[in-house]
């Protein structure tokens, strides 16, 4: 079976001004566009295929005992039946999957010792959010304390966002098919 990390982020939501403050004055190491393809998983589960650059990514996100199971690798192009995910699928006894529809964010990424700041613009469905996530590079180490200072230069406090990418695809898709 393909081997899984376990994520630790934090993440919230943000009004499109307070986006357009912090971008103003982050001075980003990298920015990034991406187009995450979103297919139908099993209960407590994500899973997308995101290209960067002509890049393809698969992920899978398991929520099991408090703690997500990420599986992420690359593969070669835009493909769900990829014999890596196949196997991944069959070993974890989830059905195959279908695809749902897209999301577009542009990322601007701000790197730490410890973690990755993302801020990003997500486009989908007709509608448009924006999020910072602060995620940890070790899930051992918990590093709040870059996120909080990083807030407070901006006098903002943190407001824990429990709705991932994926769940707000989910809704959104919902309203529009209603």
């Amino acid at each position: 079976m393909k081997n899984y990390q376990i994520e630790k982020e934090y993440k919230m939501m943000l009004e499109e001004s307070k986006f357009k403050m912090i971008i103003s004055g982050l001075n980003p190491d990298t920015v990034t566009r991406q187009n995450n393809f979103y297919y139908t998983a099993s209960h407590n589960m994500g899973m997308r295929i995101r290209e960067i650059d002509q890049h393809y990514y698969y992920t899978l996100k398991h929520y099991i005992n408090g703690e997500v199971r990420e599986y992420e690798w690359e593969i070669p192009d835009n493909n769900i039946d990829d014999p890596s995910i196949t196997n991944l699928l069959n070993e974890l006894h989830i059905d195959h999957p279908v695809y749902m529809g897209s999301l577009f964010t542009t990322r601007y990424i701000k790197e730490y010792p410890l973690g990755t700041l993302c801020l990003d613009e997500n486009d989908y469905l007709g509608k448009i959010d924006y999020e910072l996530e602060y995620e940890l590079k070790d899930a051992t180490q918990d590093d709040y304390k870059t996120l909080e200072e990083f807030l407070k230069t901006y006098n903002l406090s943190y407001i824990v966002n429990t709705n991932t990418k994926y769940k707000r695809f989910k809704d959104r898709l919902k309203e529009v098919k209603e």
